[in-house]
């Protein structure tokens, strides 16, 4: 009788070499084909006073001049298709959700921006800053207790 076919594992440079980089171009490639289109804002703080300027970029492969970018705020189109939409005097109608796409990504993940009247901004800075200090002065702060046992 023959002796059992074992297989052997066998470990070459070339195979380390192709596993590696199958791992590192996992995440890249991706079956469902098209990539997200990516908005920042720019300051980059979703909490604006009312008057401040925003810019907010759409970035992703687009063919330029093609009108390939489309803007969404709270889900409504809007009709404007450059790279960049820029609000010179953020108004509280400005807040809300946008997002964008061109013709060879898909939507972009919502950005949300909150625009308040310069009033509700400054209290709630110094509420922070009065809380800070003083929860710290409270940590601090702490009496320690002593327990004496009479004899």
């Amino acid at each position: 009788m023959g002796r059992l076919w074992m297989p052997q594992l066998v470990t070459t440079t070339s195979s380390v070499l192709l596993w590696i980089t199958l791992l590192c171009l996992a995440p890249v490639i991706k079956s469902n084909g098209l990539p997200r289109a990516v908005l920042t804002l720019q300051p980059p703080w979703s909490n604006v006073a009312q008057g401040d300027s925003v810019t907010l970029t759409c970035e992703g492969f687009q063919i330029p001049g093609n009108d390939s970018i489309e803007w969404y705020h709270n889900s409504s189109f809007l009709h404007f298709h450059e790279d960049s939409f820029f609000i010179p005097a953020a108004k509280m109608e400005d807040s809300g959700e946008y997002q964008c796409r061109t013709q060879h990504t898909f939507m972009s993940k919502s950005v949300k921006l909150q625009v308040s009247s310069r009033q509700e901004l400054t209290i709630t800075n110094v509420v922070a800053v009065l809380l800070v200090p003083l929860v710290l002065i409270a940590i601090i702060t702490v009496p320690a207790l002593y327990y004496y046992k009479q004899n």
